[in-house]
């Protein structure tokens, strides 16, 4: 085991490296989005802590590394800048 924290305040579902390696995001039922430095895990380089208004299935970053689509237990598909979060 290299790392381990507490990422959300509930169950994690998925988590992802960037296509470059720099960057993980996780999300989880807690319905959060958070990026996270991978060299350093002490705490999120971002987050979005209203991504759904449901739990948060799964997570992907485009090939580019310039978005992440995250889709949830609301049935939605949302897609993010993997710089600052917006949509």
């Amino acid at each position: 085991l290299l790392e381990k924290l507490d990422a959300h305040s509930y169950y994690i579902n998925s988590v992802a490296y960037s296509p470059d390696g720099s960057r993980i995001a996780t999300v989880g039922f807690d319905k959060a989005l958070r990026v996270w430095d991978s060299s350093d895990l002490t705490a999120p380089l971002l987050e979005r802590l209203d991504a759904h208004v449901d739990y948060i299935y799964s997570l992907a970053y485009s090939p580019d590394g310039s978005r992440i689509a995250t889709v949830g237990g609301d049935n939605a598909l949302r897609v993010w800048n993997a710089l600052d979060l917006t949509s």
